[in-house]
């Protein structure tokens, strides 16, 4: 045993040619290491169905850890099991009679997983700072982040490492590695002959039992509580649960942040939710971005376009494990799966039915009262134009920004990485459901971490996976009517959920609270951008940038999604060169690990081989 700067106690596992090391006080649910005969695994396993998993391979302890279970089932039908294990998952598996180590990471990428190689060595962590060398960033990861992309499975911010990607099994035999992806949601076709009635039910009973697999003890399972559809429906289902004797134990309380400022208040839908489940509600008011709680930043792995909210992913956090928890449900990933944009239209007209598309663009535009014809030509004819066409009509959000610098975006094919370019390449008359593949395959990098990852667990009903799988498949008249998206997780959750949540049509935002930041932290804002780190790489021009962020000062920012990108990226770097003060001070949080170099690059990023 040895212990970290930070205080936690590391166990060493050392088996011939494998060495491995947990830290079992970051995540105080579950073993972290297990041994059975000859073989040894390492890693981070909730599994939705233990029990059948544990019949797979007959594991006779009595309260057998999941590890312990896993390398049961590894046993008797080897990789397979892998493939086929719902939940979320990295973990390792080295047979040392063979010498063949297996990696295999979960379908949505709820647990992270690293891979890279040093002086000859190949490492695999749930972390990585662990694995990365080189301060030297993968432009191609820098080039997607910066327009809110997908970089891509595989890559990471430095260059020097990658993600194993989710879904996917990592082999390593013989000095040989190679990669496997055993699920991804491009494998899926949506199906439009279906009947309303039997999926909504299917959905209803699915959900019903993602909610039911991710509850922990009663006084260890907190809930976050937006009073959105999303958050109101886990907690309500989870309430149902309980009240029909489902479940022996519920949720203990739930957490909502309200901001006063524009309609990011929704402090009415949320307390009529913990009202009816007569759950406590804890308040985090007014955060925002930036915002100085006293503490240094935490160090994430990677960077997120949410990175500047720290301190408020920090208050949520400490609410929960101050309470007893451990648990903490979110709502993530309906966004990602169930939303559905009006690119179904074009779909529509590709596939030669003019006369079907103009009657839903009638029925889309009197509803929400717009011009049809505006409609019919941004939703139906736009997409269907070659790059420079269809990028005439496209919104702010899905253009390249003005504070990216010219060469960067040529020399890296920006325009080609926009969302509607990514959609675009998809077959005539699927680009819809190529739009609903690509936002679940970058779920995984918005995921909140940092905060997250320490003693505590966030589950995402909405991640369980045959859920996600039907929902891959929705027609898009079960995705959305008219002013109502989720329309099919709005009809799973009549007489469960309240009727003003449930037929609410619109969202409260931080777009207010934001713009009001860049004003209130203007001194910090001006400390971060005063040398920016992605003008020395390149890749954006300070000047513009500095000019965005004072257009937004006076409410003008009309791509608040890519800014938050690009300062989010540019404040994490910032913190991970030390010059983040409080109070005074200034705060270095890198991590004891191997020498890096000095100085701040991008370049291509390679294969781990």
């Amino acid at each position: 045993m040895r212990s970290l700067a930070e205080g936690d106690a590391v166990e060493e596992i050392d088996v011939g040619a494998f060495v491995a090391w947990v830290v079992p006080a970051r995540v105080p649910l579950r073993p972290l290491w297990a041994r059975r005969g000859g073989r040894v695994a390492v890693g981070n396993v909730r599994l939705d169905h233990p029990e059948e998993v544990r019949r797979w391979g007959g594991t006779r302890e009595p309260r057998p850890s999941s590890l312990e279970i896993v390398l049961g089932a590894y046993e008797t039908r080897g990789q397979c099991c892998l493939r086929e294990m719902l939940g979320d998952f990295c973990l390792v598996i080295y047979d040392e009679a063979t010498q063949v180590l297996v990696a295999a990471r979960d379908a949505v990428g709820v647990k992270a997983l690293y891979v890279g190689k040093r002086r000859g060595d190949l490492i695999l962590s749930s972390h990585l700072e662990a694995v990365h060398d080189v301060e030297t960033i993968d432009e191609e990861f820098l080039a997607d982040f910066l327009i809110g992309g997908d970089p891509g499975p595989e890559r990471t911010i430095w260059a020097d490492s990658q993600a194993v990607p989710q879904g996917s099994l990592l082999i390593t035999q013989n000095g040989k590695v190679a990669n496997s992806r055993f699920w991804t949601p491009h494998a899926f076709s949506i199906a439009n002959e279906v009947k309303e009635g039997e999926r909504v039910e299917q959905f209803r009973a699915l959900f019903a039992e993602a909610v039911r697999i991710r509850l922990g003890t009663e006084s260890e399972t907190w809930a976050e509580l937006s009073g959105g559809l999303d958050s109101s429906s886990v907690v309500c289902m989870a309430h149902h649960l309980r009240i029909s004797r489902n479940v022996a134990t519920g949720i203990a309380g739930t957490i909502t942040l309200a901001d006063e400022l524009g309609d990011g208040d929704e402090r009415t839908y949320s307390q009529l939710v913990a009202a009816q489940c007569d759950l406590r509600n804890e308040v985090v008011l007014n955060p925002w971005p930036w915002r100085d709680d006293g503490q240094a930043p935490p160090l994430t792995d990677e960077p997120r376009a949410h990175y500047p909210y720290f301190s408020r992913d920090r208050a949520i956090c400490d609410l929960a494990r101050n309470a007893g928890g451990k648990v903490l449900l979110g709502g993530w990933g309906a966004d990602h799966y169930l939303y559905c944009s009006k690119l179904f239209m074009a779909d529509v007209l590709a596939r030669g039915a003019p006369v079907s598309m103009l009657r839903l663009a009638r029925q889309w535009s009197v509803a929400e009262r717009k011009s049809f014809w505006g409609t019919v030509a941004r939703e139906a004819l736009a997409p269907l134009l070659p790059g420079l066409g269809r990028q005439c009509f496209a919104p702010a959000w899905d253009r390249i920004p003005a504070w990216i610098q010219p060469g960067f975006a040529r020399r890296t094919g920006l325009a080609a990485r926009l969302a509607s370019a990514r959609a675009a390449r998809a077959p005539r008359g699927h680009q819809f459901e190529r739009e609903v593949a690509n936002n679940l395959q970058e779920l995984t990098r918005w995921l909140p971490r940092g905060s997250y990852e320490l003693g505590l667990e966030p589950r995402y009903p909405f991640l369980y996976r045959p859920l996600i799988e039907l929902g891959l498949q929705l027609p898009p008249f079960l995705r959305a009517r008219p002013l109502a998206q989720k329309w099919i997780l709005r009809e799973a959750m009549v007489g469960l959920l309240p009727e003003m949540v449930r037929l609410r049509t619109g969202k409260g935002g931080i777009d207010a609270r934001l713009l009001w930041a860049f004003s209130q932290e203007r001194e910090r804002l001006d400390e971060i951008m005063g040398a920016p780190m992605l003008a020395e790489v390149g890749a954006v021009s300070a000047a513009s940038l500095a000019r965005a962020v004072e257009d937004a000062r006076h409410g003008r920012a009309p791509a608040t999604v890519m800014m938050l990108c690009v300062l989010g990226l540019e404040t994490w770097l910032f913190v991970r060169s030390g010059r983040w003060t409080v109070s005074g001070r200034n705060y270095s949080n890198r991590r004891v690990s191997a020498p890096r170099g000095r100085h701040l690059a991008a370049s291509k990023g390679g294969d781990i081989r």
